[in-house]
């Protein structure tokens, strides 16, 4: 059975190269804002969410400590993507979270993206 990731990402390019590139591998879903993310969640628990760090009316930040204090999805893990450069304390806000497994420039290539996702499903250790 494939393992379910779900990108919560406004921009629909972005959501639409995740499906291509993971559809083979993973079971994937998307959602533009929070609030469809978070019922994509209770639906089907994802094995993995990817998170963009600007998202309209709540941003990245704030959606991934929801994640982290939600029932549904407190302990699956997140990848925050980002086509910003986050350094200093912004990145560290990030990487605090206790359910964030890494931060991933989109710029970087699809190369180090799939690495950075691959890791991310090695350490899946959330009970279903």
């Amino acid at each position: 059975m494939k393992k379910r990731l779900l990108v919560i990402d406004d921009d629909p390019r972005f959501r639409a190269l995740v499906l291509e590139a993971f559809s083979a591998e993973f079971e994937v879903a998307a959602a533009s804002d929070f609030e469809e993310g978070l019922g994509a969640c209770r639906r089907e628990t994802p094995d993995l969410i990817l998170v963009d760090v600007c998202i309209p009316r709540m941003g990245g930040l704030a959606i991934v400590g929801a994640l982290a204090n939600d029932d549904a999805t407190r302990r699956v893990p997140v990848l925050v993507v980002s086509s910003l450069s986050l350094a200093g304390s912004a990145r560290s806000s990030f990487s605090s979270k206790p359910n964030v497994r890494g931060i991933v420039d989109k710029v970087a290539g699809m190369a180090a993206f799939r690495a950075a996702v691959a890791s991310a499903v090695k350490t899946l250790s959330h009970a279903r």
